[in-house]
């Protein structure tokens, strides 16, 4: 006598209740589904094996959940500096003192680009002190209450691009971006994200905080910058207990990429992706690093609390894209110089666009 059978579930099916447990039941629910699907699913296992050979999802939801164990434990800037000693990303700091000096006890606002992954855990791992932030997506909520003690989370609104020079790895990076991080098409989102950058504005000029910011939103690195930069920019000139020679702009260069990571313990020893990766970074010069020349007081920014968003996002990305090339002739080689220009940036040649104090 046959004992019952389990009724074949199609993958697409079993893909969508992953996505729904992710998105109801957190980061810790979406592994024991998924280890679930995998163990009681011959099709699925198989099917899942294919995507562990280049994301190898178990792993990395492990090493993400001990972060947040960590933090909640240790603190988030020693667990920060815990997580990458123990995956073995080394991260050179390039901080000139006097930034380190704002970074250490000052007001600010720190921008750069996001194309790892793994550059929020690099930013706080750089601080003793408690009170910086980081502007996140809110879906970092799925991950558990610890990681986002020090975030301010704002939603994925759909905006219009252009941008999608279309890269080996675009396609994985929309597919993760879309299932971990989807877009939330309401329109109350947009408010409730400017009452974030509202209070975002209030800690910086009110409480003496830091507040960092990734302007794309974006893992992809041909992603153009979004507006919020700039908006966040104009609330902070505009708020009324402002002192522009007290409150800094930091603009910061993250010398690190999506490959760097797949070579590091982040990925299984087991993982092919980690072999292939290793092999590409042995033709990578210089360092993985990170690079702060600069910490500009805004009352020599030179810019005007009443234009557009868009215009000082234009302005500050070309502070950004000096910093860039700095960064390139500090750290030279063929490999850190894939890290390019911001998009819209590029096509700002003006001088009037830029700060006086560009490096």
């Amino acid at each position: 006598m046959h004992g019952p059978t389990r009724r074949p579930v199609a993958f697409r099916s079993q893909v969508q209740e992953l996505f729904d447990t992710l998105h109801s039941g957190g980061l810790e629910a979406f592994l024991k589904q998924y280890e679930s699907f995998r163990h009681q699913s011959v099709s699925f296992r198989l099917a899942s094996g294919l995507i562990e050979l280049g994301l190898p999802l178990s792993h990395m939801c492990r090493v993400i959940l001990e972060l947040e164990q960590m933090i909640g434990r240790d603190g988030m800037a020693e667990a920060c500096r815990a997580i990458l000693k123990k995956v073995g990303l080394q991260v050179r700091p390039e901080i000139a003192p006097e930034v380190a000096a704002v970074l250490s006890n000052g007001a600010f606002l720190s921008y750069g680009n996001h194309t790892s992954g793994v550059e929020a855990i690099v930013f706080d791992s750089l601080f003793t002190r408690s009170d910086v932030y980081q502007i996140g997506d809110a879906n970092l909520a799925r991950i558990g209450p610890n990681i986002t003690k020090t975030a301010l989370l704002v939603e994925s609104v759909p905006i219009r691009d252009a941008y999608r020079q279309r890269r080996w790895y675009s396609g994985m990076l929309d597919a993760m971006e879309d299932f971990f991080w989807p877009t939330v098409p309401d329109p109350s989102a947009l408010q409730r994200n400017r009452e974030v950058l509202d209070r975002a504005a209030d800690l910086i000029v009110a409480r003496g905080c830091g507040v960092n910011i990734y302007p794309t939103g974006s893992m992809r690195p041909d992603a153009a910058w979004r507006n919020g930069l700039g908006s966040l920019m104009r609330r902070v000139l505009r708020h009324p207990l402002l002192k522009p020679e007290q409150v800094f702009l930091v603009p910061m260069v993250f010398g690190i990429e999506f490959v760097d990571t797949i070579v590091t313990d982040y990925y299984p020893v087991y993982c092919p992706a980690r072999w292939v990766a290793r092999l590409l970074t042995s033709f990578l010069a210089g360092p993985t690093y990170v690079f702060a020349p600069l910490a500009i007081p805004l009352k020599d920014l030179h810019i005007d609390s009443g234009q557009a968003p868009s215009e000082t996002s234009a302005q500050l990305e070309g502070i950004w894209n000096d910093v860039l090339k700095k960064a390139h002739l500090k750290f030279s080689g063929p490999g850190r110089a894939r890290i390019s220009p911001s998009r819209s940036a590029a096509s700002q040649t003006s001088a009037s666009a830029r700060s006086n104090h560009t490096p």
